[in-house]
């Protein structure tokens, strides 16, 4: 197996670990991914270098207040390097509280630029929105590469006008005692 190209071997792991169906479901489904990334690294040395090596691996990313996932934001966002990102969050009401939480999803949203596809459930208290004024469901930044978003949660302001992606096509925000509202084919001035 070591003697495979690497770019051959790339395209198989590529195959074993496609981007989770983009939903609202309870369970994350990305939860066996790094478990299945370890042990494709155990191997073989040469596995574990192409592993390392292959952007699309480490490209899509689930974030809790889960301490294995927020020590893993960082590690991943470099091994993807400019590949397009599959961002995956899930907080609840005392989530925002832990500094680690923050340092991720600043990092996350400092590259932004990168995201193809953003999934959100944060079902959140109004005082902690106000406690934590810092947190949005959709970042403050530009995002000219999002094709689709799922948004679950309770801001007490509306966030399309400040989602500025103009490549977007697929739009889905649920709120609480909401139906959800889906948009395809958005108007390209969003």
């Amino acid at each position: 197996m070591d003697r495979i190209p690497p770019e051959l071997l790339g395209s198989f792991f590529q195959s074993l670990l496609p981007i989770p169906p983009r939903d609202f479901s309870t369970l994350p489904p990305g939860a066996d991914r790094p478990k299945t990334i370890q042990s494709l690294r155990l191997v073989s040395k040469t596995w574990n270098d192409v592993v390392l090596e292959t952007p699309f691996v480490w490209s899509y990313i689930e974030l809790s207040a889960k301490d294995a996932e927020l020590l893993r934001v960082h590690q991943w966002l470099k091994r993807s390097k400019a590949a397009p990102l599959h961002i995956r969050m899930r907080f609840y009401s005392t989530d925002l509280e832990e500094p680690e939480v923050r340092k991720a999803i600043d990092a996350l949203w400092l590259e932004a630029y990168r995201w193809s596809t953003y999934i959100i459930t944060a079902f959140l208290p109004v005082e902690t929105i106000q406690q934590q004024a810092w947190f949005r469901l959709v970042p403050p930044v530009p995002l000219p590469n999002l094709r689709e978003a799922w948004i679950m949660g309770f801001e007490h302001s509306s966030f399309i006008s400040e989602l500025n992606a103009p490549r977007i096509n697929i739009l889905v925000e649920l709120g609480p005692g909401r139906l959800p509202k889906s948009c395809e084919a958005l108007p390209s001035h969003l």
